[in-house]
């Protein structure tokens, strides 16, 4: 199961709520068993059935680009991260191959 980024569902999400532990308010994204697991700690994504999307999803999820460490070719990578650990990094644009398991 593969998806674009344009499917991500994307929203503010403030201190408050991540500290309060307010699940519905954190991002999600379409679940993909090729990507169980976060890319910056390893721990494996929350799954739900989501009822209005008719779909599996992965709670507290984002996907944002990697910059590839090879430096002959400027690419990227699209990667699935918690928003809680793309937050505790300063919330960059771009991660770099360093910010990530290896």
């Amino acid at each position: 199961m593969t998806r674009n980024s344009s499917e991500m569902v994307s929203g503010n999400v403030s201190n408050s709520n991540l500290q309060e532990g307010n699940a519905s308010d954190l991002p999600k994204v379409l679940a993909d068993e090729n990507r169980p697991k976060c890319v910056i700690c390893g721990n494996v994504f929350d799954m739900y059935y989501d009822d209005e999307d008719g779909e599996f999803m992965y709670r507290n999820a984002m996907e944002i680009d990697v910059e590839l460490d090879d430096a002959a070719v400027d690419e990227t990578e699209n990667v699935l991260v918690h928003f809680t650990c793309h937050k505790r990094l300063g919330a960059p644009a771009i991660l770099s191959s360093d910010q990530l398991l290896p």
